[in-house]
């Protein structure tokens, strides 16, 4: 019985073995294919930030990460190393948004007071102030509008972009400047146009001038001092036309009978008034002008006579005697600090009539007058006036 069991063991132990055998030659479970790769979604429209390496510009980055992390939109952090002035930054910007076919660009100026947060895309760009009490708060202030921004161009938004040529209304200070590089104070960045010289003949003025006046009028008086006024208008092109007006110190002259007796005292005042007109040439460089004119005077003789024995005034007729008088001018001007001028005049003082005084003394002793000639001004007769005068 022994070597039967033995014989009905290994005859099962072979079926089993057959049937594995069997099952691994012609039998194989087959691997599940594998689920098709979910198909790669499109990249998502990029914002790109220019900053730089400091710990600022770190917190600044990161708060907005944070303002943009449920929004459809990749940030993507740009260095900032070529760039030192406003310019060069808006430049920078659009050569990143170019070869990175992104959206835009956004970054944020800071300075001591304002911080100001821009956007470029390829139309134009914006700027945006930005607000805060702390530099905490102007972080996030920044982050709130630059998400803000990247938002409304997200969806095609209208933002009030500019032209990237015109500057805005108030640009801050650059924030990276090269270490040692002072920047230029304000007034020196002010092109101030060159202040044009004071020119005379650059329209038409009007001149006041007074000074000193003399003149060889009688060889009783071999000279005679005075003050002289004037104004007048003178056109751009020189012609000049005024007025003028003179005192003379007065003239006292002793006057007596041939006999030498009765002695009499007369004084006589002229006040000449004048109408002048003239051409004025300037030489602009060395400030100098020479002015021609004619100055027509009708001068006004005011003569009173006192009888020194009897004490008592003599009538003289007419007292007061016009004389009409012709005196042309060369007069010169240095305008030493315009509008003032130095100015110095020669002229001959033509009288038009030859007119002599004249006084009668009567003697009381034989009722008898005599006439006696006192006065008798030069026809002709040289003028000296310096003085001083200011063009207006």
């Amino acid at each position: 019985m022994r070597p039967r069991s033995n014989t009905s063991a290994r005859r099962f132990a072979g079926c089993v073995a057959l049937v594995l055998a069997s099952t691994l030659r012609s039998g194989r479970v087959d691997a599940a294919p594998p689920e098709p790769e979910p198909a790669q979604a499109a990249d998502e429209p990029r914002v790109l930030l220019l900053s730089d390496e400091s710990e600022l510009a770190f917190a600044i980055a990161r708060a907005i990460r944070t303002e943009l992390n449920d929004v459809e939109v990749a940030l993507e952090v740009i260095p900032l190393l070529r760039a030192v002035d406003l310019r060069d930054r808006v430049g920078v910007a659009e050569q990143s948004i170019a070869e990175r076919a992104a959206l835009g660009a956004v970054w944020v100026e800071v300075d001591d007071e304002v911080w100001v947060a821009y956007l470029v895309v390829a139309e134009g760009s914006i700027h945006r102030s930005i607000v805060g009490e702390s530099e905490a708060e102007r972080i996030e202030a920044a982050a709130v509008v630059i998400r803000h921004l990247a938002t409304e161009l997200l969806e095609g938004r209208s933002i009030g972009l500019i032209p990237v040529e015109v500057e805005p209304e108030v640009e801050p200070e650059p924030a990276l400047e090269p270490d040692g590089v002072d920047e230029p104070e304000p007034d020196a960045a002010i092109d101030r146009q060159p202040v044009a010289p004071w020119r005379l003949g650059e329209r038409a003025r009007v001149r006041l001038q007074g000074g000193y006046v003399g003149q060889a009028w009688a060889p009783q008086r071999p000279w005679a001092s005075g003050v002289e006024l004037s104004a007048e208008v003178r056109l751009r092109v020189g012609v000049h036309v005024g007025v003028g007006y003179g005192v003379f110190a007065s003239l006292t002259q002793p006057v007596r009978r041939s006999t030498g007796l009765g002695v009499a005292e007369v004084v006589v005042r002229r006040f000449p008034a004048a109408l002048v007109v003239g051409y004025q040439h300037v030489w602009d460089r060395s400030r100098v002008a020479l002015d021609a004119q004619l100055r027509l005077s009708s001068e006004f003789v005011d003569r009173s006579a006192t009888d020194l024995l009897a004490e008592r005034p003599l009538p003289i007729r007419p007292r007061l005697v016009v004389v009409p008088v012709i005196e042309p001018r060369l007069q010169l001007d240095w305008l030493f600090r315009p509008p003032l001028s130095l100015n110095l005049a020669l002229g001959l003082r033509v009288n038009t009539i030859d007119y002599s005084y004249g006084l009668d003394i009567a003697d009381s002793s034989d009722n008898s007058v005599e006439h006696r000639e006192y006065l008798g001004p030069y026809v002709v007769a040289p003028t000296l006036q310096i003085g001083l005068g200011v063009f207006l």
